[in-house]
């Protein structure tokens, strides 16, 4: 279990984005994928199976940042330096999970 509070940005009623925070009055920040695309990062949505689509921008490095990242499904989300240049974590714009939020 991923003790986190998730939030969303709709892009759409299917396509969102996806953000972690440590507490409802914190700060909610972007989730990167430190191997892999971030496929998994469904799981904070309650969901089982990975992504059904992504953003494809560039190369899926979002701009420099603080946030959250991890490796793989289960794992637990650790803060730290996300985006390019300035690590390996990479996060995308948006994901597209097979649930609609209304």
């Amino acid at each position: 279990s991923v003790g986190r509070y998730v939030g969303v940005v709709l892009c759409s009623s299917t396509r969102y984005k996806i953000f972690l925070s440590d507490d409802l009055d914190d700060m909610f920040r972007n989730v990167a994928d430190g191997r892999g695309s971030g496929q998994d990062h469904c799981e904070f949505l309650g969901v089982e199976n990975d992504a059904t689509a992504m953003s494809t921008d560039g190369d899926n490095r979002g701009p420099s940042a603080n946030g959250y990242h991890r490796n793989d499904r289960g794992q637990e989300p650790q803060h730290g330096a996300i985006g390019h240049p300035g690590s390996h974590n990479w996060y995308h714009q948006w994901y597209e999970c097979g649930i609609a939020i209304p």
